[in-house]
């Protein structure tokens, strides 16, 4: 999910329902009203990609994710002016993976991607594939679980 900040809409792309979702659906933020916009052409159906508002190009950008057929490393782009997907080609991309959304606090923002198991990996790694974790902190202060439970200053 991204919020395209030209038009004014969040746009959603995809999921999982038990199959994998290949529908785009906006927000209209003013109206407070979902949309199913059913371009002419979308991405694959998928789980776990990233998506970001391109503010430059007033475009959504969408990386990765997985369906049936597994860990995806194509990008596409989004007009929500135009209702128009498009699969962006570039001479190098990063490996096939999914992510996994941020947790649900308001103090901690992280966001973890899954790289798509090679011989290599499963090798090393054994039946669990690897992870990268991109996880910061939002706030410096320490948490409850690194400061034995008592609460620090300046909250």
């Amino acid at each position: 999910m991204a919020y395209d900040r030209a038009n004014h809409r969040l746009v959603l792309f995809g999921g999982t329902d038990g199959g994998y979702l290949g529908d785009t659906w906006t927000l209209n933020l003013t109206e407070n009203a979902w949309r199913n916009v059913t371009p002419a052409s979308s991405p694959p159906g998928r789980t776990g990609h990233s998506m970001v508002y391109d503010r430059s190009r007033g475009l959504v950008v969408l990386f990765g994710g997985r369906n049936g057929g597994g860990y995806l490393n194509d990008t596409w782009a989004y007009d929500t002016a135009k209702n128009t997907w498009t699969q962006i080609a570039t001479p190098v991309a990063p490996g096939a993976r999914e992510c996994t959304p941020p947790p649900t606090t308001l103090r901690t923002t992280s966001r973890s991607c899954s790289a798509a198991p090679t011989a290599a990996t499963r090798a090393q790694a054994g039946p669990s594939r690897p992870k990268r974790d991109f996880a910061h902190r939002a706030n410096s202060s320490p948490s409850p679980a690194t400061t034995g439970g008592r609460r620090t200053s300046g909250r």
